[in-house]
C-alpha cells in the first residue's frame, strides 16, 4: 500500500513520436518482411527462402529510404529567407 502511494505512477499516454516518412509501402513492405523471417525461421536450411527474406529486407531499406529523403526534400524546399524563426523552430518540434 506504502509502495502505491509513494510510487510514481505512469501517465498511460502514448510518448512515441512517428515519423513524418512513413507511408502505405512501408507497411506493407515490413509486414512482407516480417512474413519472409517468419518463412526463414521455419525453414533454416533453405536457400531461397533466406534469398527471398534477404530482397525483402532490401527493398524495405530502399523504400524507407526514398521516402525519407523525399519528407525532407519537402521540408527543406518549404523553408525559405522569408520564413520567420518561430515557423521553422515550429516545423522542427513537429517533426
Amino acid at each position: 500500500m506504502l509502495a502505491l502511494q509513494t510510487t510514481p505512477r505512469t501517465s498511460g499516454r502514448f510518448t512515441k513520436r512517428f515519423v513524418p516518412w512513413w507511408n502505405a509501402a512501408g507497411t506493407n513492405t515490413v509486414r512482407e518482411k516480417r512474413a519472409g523471417f517468419s518463412r526463414l525461421r521455419r525453414h533454416r536450411g533453405d536457400p531461397q527462402c533466406l534469398e527471398a527474406f534477404r530482397r525483402c529486407r532490401a527493398q524495405a531499406s530502399r523504400i524507407f529510404k526514398e521516402a525519407q529523403r523525399a519528407s525532407w526534400k519537402a521540408y527543406v524546399s518549404s523553408i525559405n529567407v522569408h520564413t520567420s524563426l518561430t515557423d521553422v523552430f515550429n516545423k522542427v518540434i513537429s517533426q
